[in-house]
């Protein structure tokens, strides 16, 4: 046989490996851990996914026009087509969630059962709480937007922020951002908890103790004027800037401090409670996202309290580390 389309996927632990595989007659079929699966139709591009424990394995399989996943050698129910070959693993790698779409419609499958139809679900928003336990996702039921939480129907908006709902990391928590008549809401624990001209996508963040909550809020320009955005921390307003980095806001190990890149006309500080820091002509952030999350690199805490992040002065770059008490 003749390697596929793709590439060869490995395990987050690096023990195991999986490939698609062509037939002379150009079926495909799945290596995994060099050993042959069983032959398809067609395997889809990008779905070869292995549970965070390395342990499971499942993708995306074709016959005769309809498509289904396989999950360690088992096949799962027939659709008309799983949404961006999409499938997202629990932390603990027992269950399996996706979205199946059948002519206009589509539903969330998660442990091999089908949810409720709706218009669509907003790819992105899948996950599974730290625990494993529970599961939440965005849709949209004719006009109305809504999240969908441990089965659950909550209110309906708008819209649903991107990157929301989450669950803290303790998995008792879960907040998300709902949009009403130009207006963004912090929805937390099922209340409405404050409201704002716009919430940056992706900024919601937890702290590591589940203790604390904080986001990026944007106030609207008037008059032609520039939007301004200061972060929103434990559901208090804090200082206006120019701009604050996506992917900066984020909480130190013990939950105590909080940092974030924010902009005063042409120069970046690091914002560390009230200290604005020192002027930067450039602080480097660089972003990823991976599944239903987004992460910034290169401004991060570690395990000590440091804080540590890259700058430029001038054409030079420099590597600064602060200790954080």
């Amino acid at each position: 046989p003749n390697i596929g389309k793709g590439k060869i996927t490995f395990s987050s632990d690096g023990r195991r490996f999986a490939y698609v595989a062509l037939t002379k007659d150009n079926k495909c079929f799945v290596v995994l851990d060099g050993e042959e699966q069983k032959v398809y139709d067609d395997i889809k591009d990008g779905s070869l996914t292995f549970s965070p424990d390395g342990n499971r394995i499942a993708y995306i399989a074709c016959f005769k026009n309809k498509h289904f996943v396989v999950l360690d050698g088992d096949e799962g129910d027939y659709f008309d087509d799983i949404r961006d070959n999409i499938l997202v693993f629990s932390p603990d790698g027992r269950r399996l969630a996706y979205i199946a779409t059948f002519g206009n419609a589509c539903s969330v499958v998660v442990d091999g059962k089908i949810g409720k139809s709706f218009r669509t679900v907003a790819k992105e928003s899948l996950t599974f709480s730290s625990d494993s336990k529970r599961f939440a996702y965005a849709a949209l039921d004719g006009d109305a937007c809504l999240a969908i939480i441990d089965g659950k129907e909550k209110r309906l908006f708008e819209g649903i922020g991107s990157g929301t709902p989450i669950f803290s990391p303790n998995s008792q928590q879960v907040a998300y951002v709902g949009k009403i008549k130009n207006k963004c809401y912090l929805v937390l624990n099922d209340e409405l908890v404050k409201v704002h001209d716009d919430i940056l996508k992706d900024s919601l963040v937890f702290s590591p103790d589940s203790s604390r909550i904080a986001y990026i809020a944007l106030t609207k320009g008037k008059f032609f004027s520039k939007d301004k955005c200061y972060a929103v921390i434990d559901g208090e307003n804090g200082k206006t800037y120019d701009e604050i980095k996506e992917g900066t806001l984020i909480f130190s190990p013990d939950s105590s401090k909080i940092a974030y890149v924010a902009r005063i006309k042409d120069k970046y500080h690091v914002i560390i409670g009230e200290d604005e820091g020192h002027a930067y002509d450039n602080i480097v952030v660089t972003y990823e996202r991976l599944k239903n999350s987004f992460r910034s690199n290169g401004f991060y805490f570690d395990e000590d309290n440091f804080l540590h992040y890259y700058v430029f002065k001038g054409k030079d770059l420099y590597l600064i580390t602060e200790k954080i008490f």
